[in-house]
């Protein structure tokens, strides 16, 4: 099966809660707070070198500017540690395991509960992004073939004929369709054509026009539209109320 025809998988920011996938993956796996993360400037390939992520801490002062790269840079991060030491696990694919690495990632940021939550839904959102580039990451693994799969049978069964079973007759010709049902179904295909789904993220919209102005209003993916303006405003005021 074509991976490119299937249709993708909703974001991660739809999943249920977080769970931890493996036993073997620890807090200390692979991500340590220790090294400086280059005065958070352009991120760099870290794991390339060193199995270890590089990111700062956050305090809750810290510049919205400098919080939205550092949450470019774990998403990198946990999508380069994934692919390179969880690929037996289903790597991108492995919806349980992307949240579970990103939940654990950024603990590292902070201390706060609270902006924990939020750092994790911008690391997932950023994450959604990175791994929607890459349409062959969200590809199933695949089931075992029927030719592989071994039956057992009891001695006393007798074994399966091994004759090819006959076809069964084809099926008398369906009557041609009344000028009623050939309107009923144009009616059917023009109502069809005026609903869309958003290409970023897969909400069903109930008509064609609706999709400019859900991008524009509601779409998480676009981080200037209203809805996502909003939840800055809203950060940023949390982070205010904080200093004071």
């Amino acid at each position: 099966m074509d991976p490119f025809s299937m249709t993708p998988p909703p974001p991660l920011s739809h999943s249920p809660a977080v769970s931890t996938p493996s036993s073997e993956f620890t807090v200390d796996s692979f991500f340590s707070p220790s090294i400086p993360f280059n005065s958070l400037g352009a991120h760099e390939p870290i794991v390339a070198t060193s199995p270890r992520a590089t990111w700062p801490r956050i305090s809750n002062t810290a510049p919205k500017d400098d919080v939205y790269r550092v949450m470019q840079a774990v998403a990198i991060d946990v999508v380069q540690v994934i692919m390179t030491h969880y690929a037996h696990q289903g790597g991108l694919a492995n919806r349980s395991l992307v949240l579970g690495t990103a939940d654990q990632a950024v603990k590292f940021l902070t201390d706060d509960p609270c902006l924990q939550q939020e750092y994790y839904r911008d690391v997932v959102y950023e994450l959604d992004k990175l791994i929607m580039q890459q349409p062959r990451s969200w590809t199933p693994i695949q089931a075992p073939t029927p030719e592989t799969t071994t039956v057992v049978t009891n001695d006393n069964e007798m074994p399966p004929s091994s004759a090819p079973p006959s076809a069964p007759p084809p099926p008398p010709p369906p009557p041609p369709p009344s000028a009623e049902a050939s309107t009923t179904r144009a009616t059917s295909s023009v109502k069809a054509a005026k609903k869309s789904v958003c290409d970023h993220c897969g909400i069903p919209l109930s008509r064609g026009d609706a999709v400019k102005r859900h991008w524009r209003e509601s779409c998480t993916f676009n981080p200037e539209s209203k809805k996502n303006k909003k939840r800055l405003q809203q950060r940023v005021l949390y982070v205010g109320n904080q200093q004071h």
